[in-house]
């Protein structure tokens, strides 16, 4: 993480010429107004005391002083020329030009700030911008008087032709969708991830991205035409800053649900946090009281103004706090980690913008919001992969979780599976070695009573019917006790009991051809051997009761160490996923025995008639 952090760093202040204001291509003077009373008729007299405008020593608002700037342009062409002068900011409070010709004052501006409407400007443009014509062989003085309020800003003085005017706005236009588009892009990363997961981490994440967008593209001055003083009940100048404020806030409660996943702060820590949820909306309230006051005349002290900043700031060092508390508390470091670089750039424009604003270091480093506009990008494509990787490790450790919860059901069914054999055996060795003698006893008996009547000279006809009887009901017990467990499994292998099964099969169902083929030559382990017959049995029965078909197949065939089991029939089929949901044919226990095998099940439909299923096992219980 160092060495990543230093290579951040290094680039951010490697990259200072992107960030960097323009160069002027005329000469600009400035003069500050300490006693805010210097009017256009006294400039004249004061012209030496304008100084040479220099980039690293001029920032408007830092002392609510109006600054005046004086601008020569000249036409040395032989016809006039159209000329745009813009202030590049949207939000300043006084912007007013003053054109002076021979020393003469031939045009006045209205006082353009963000209070002034849009529809009411001469040139429609978020920016104060204003048209200057210029004779030919000839130059105009222009004076703009600037005033900006409390937040120290130099917003660049340009000068164009028109023609270079629109083609900027079109370039400034495609950066920012750029920028806007990618930022949207996470967003709805974040909402669909939300919408799909249902975790409220996500909507956070997206709820974040969306207020630094909207922020990023009102500072710029974007949309500056819809909204109006006044809108919501904020001044328009602060319908900005409620956005900022809303990011703060959602960043606060995304922090939380980040770095501190399943995890219970202290008491102090969650007081704390309730704090600054609360000094967020604090914030918002006070933007809105900035307006009310004003319209009721109500006088803010520079003491009560300092609660803002201080509402707004706490909850922003609060979130950093919770980070690096998570990261050396070993709460969550994977995730501290990603958001500690991602917000990297967006702190260092943040310290360093407020260095600028008390001429600490030169006034031109990250002088345009471009350069906030690369730190959020940086900050939600960290973000987002850091979304990405908690993704990742919920799925896996909800997979785990999954495998562990099904090799629990899997052994609790091996367990159960065992002591049904074991009952199995049990009752299949009573019914044979029990009930099946006394069955052989009674008869032995009834025959030796009827010899002794024959003997004597008595025929009674009910012997002989209750000793075919007899017969029938020993019959049948032993086949039911094999069913119930082959007692032949063990000793004969399982490809002998399949074929005695499809024997028996085969004589009760005349009318159905009942094949079998193996190649299994050698005993199989025991419990795979019994699981291959009950699930064989299965499928044979559920074919010669809801097929109707004539002909069933039944392969068991070994290759390597794979072997196969497949039972097939030329019948009408059926709808596997329905069947299984019902739980019909018996296939929830076929599944249980497939997956306590370890093995696979294959099921096809046959191109004409028929389905097929295929039970494969790669050797490994």
């Amino acid at each position: 993480m160092k060495s990543f952090t230093s290579i951040v760093v290094l680039l951010f202040f490697a990259l200072q010429p992107l960030f960097a204001q323009k160069s002027q291509n005329i000469p600009v003077f400035y003069l500050k107004d300490s006693n805010s009373n210097f009017n256009i008729d006294s400039l004249e007299s004061k012209s030496k005391e304008f100084l040479v405008f220099e980039n690293k020593r001029l920032s408007y608002g830092h002392e609510n002083k109006p600054h005046w700037l004086k601008i020569s342009i000249s036409n040395n062409d032989t016809i006039s020329q159209k000329k745009l002068l813009e202030v590049d900011y949207a939000f300043l409070e006084e912007v007013n030009l003053f054109i002076i010709q021979n020393g003469k004052l031939i045009f006045k501006s209205d006082t353009i700030g963000w209070k002034y409407p849009y529809e009411n400007r001469v040139f429609k443009h978020y920016n104060p911008v204003f048209p200057i014509t210029i004779d030919a062989k000839s130059s105009q003085t222009v004076y703009l008087r600037i005033f900006r309020r409390y937040i120290s800003l130099l917003p660049p003085i340009k000068v164009w032709d028109e023609g270079d005017f629109y083609q900027n706005e079109i370039n400034r236009k495609f950066i920012w969708g750029g920028f806007g588009g990618i930022l949207l892009l996470a967003s709805s990363f974040g909402m669909i991830l939300f919408l799909s997961l249902g975790k409220r981490l996500y909507l956070l994440y997206a709820l974040y991205v969306t207020m630094a967008l909207l922020y990023s593209l009102i500072d710029r001055g974007f949309f500056f035409e819809y909204y109006n003083d006044g809108f919501l009940g904020f001044y328009k100048k602060n319908f900005r800053q409620l956005l900022m404020n809303l990011n703060i806030l959602f960043t606060l409660l995304y922090v939380r649900a980040y770095v501190f996943p399943n995890y219970k702060l202290t008491f102090w820590l969650l007081q704390i946090y309730r704090f600054c949820i609360l000094l967020c909306f604090l914030a918002i309230s006070l933007l809105w009281f900035e307006k009310y006051s004003s319209e009721h005349h109500i006088i803010i002290s520079d003491k009560a103004a300092l609660l803002y900043p201080f509402a707004f700031i706490t909850p922003a060092l609060f979130s950093f706090y919770l980070v690096f508390y998570s990261y050396f508390k070993k709460i969550d470091v994977v995730a501290s980690k990603f958001y500690m670089i991602g917000a990297l750039p967006l702190v260092l424009f943040t310290v360093l913008t407020n260095l600028r604003h008390y001429n600490l270091i030169p006034n031109y480093w990250f002088l345009e919001i471009e350069g906030a506009m690369l730190a959020y990008i940086f900050d939600v494509l960290i973000l987002a992969l850091g979304l990405g990787y908690r993704y990742k490790m919920l799925r896996v450790e909800k997979e785990k979780l999954v495998e562990e919860k099904k090799q629990n059901q899997l052994l609790v069914y091996e367990k159960g599976l065992e002591l049904q054999n074991q009952e199995r055996s049990r009752l299949a060795k009573e019914l044979h070695d029990g009930l099946g003698i006394d069955i052989s006893i009674i008869k032995m008996k009834l025959e030796a009573l009827n010899m002794d009547f024959e003997k004597k000279g008595i025929k009674v006809k009910e012997f002989y019917e209750t000793i075919a009887n007899l017969d029938n009901v020993a019959s049948n017990v032993r086949s039911f006790s094999h069913n119930i467990m082959p007692p032949d499994l063990k000793k004969n292998g399982i490809a002998i009991v399949l074929e005695n099964l499809v024997y028996s099969l085969q004589k009760l169902n005349a009318n159905i051809e009942i094949n079998f083929t193996t190649n299994v030559t050698d005993k199989l382990d025991d419990k795979l051997s019994q699981n291959f017959y009950f699930i064989a049995k299965e499928l044979i029965n559920n074919a010669l009761r809801h097929s109707n078909a004539s002909i069933i197949d039944v392969e068991l065939m070994k290759e390597n160490n794979q072997t196969e089991l497949k039972v097939s029939d030329n019948g009408i089929g059926y709808d596997f996923e329905k069947a299984k949901k019902k739980d019909g044919l018996g296939l929830e226990s076929i599944n249980s025995r497939v997956a306590l095998m370890n093995a696979q099940i294959e099921i096809t439909k046959k191109p004409l008639n028929g389905i097929s299923h295929k039970i494969i096992h790669l050797g490994k219980l």
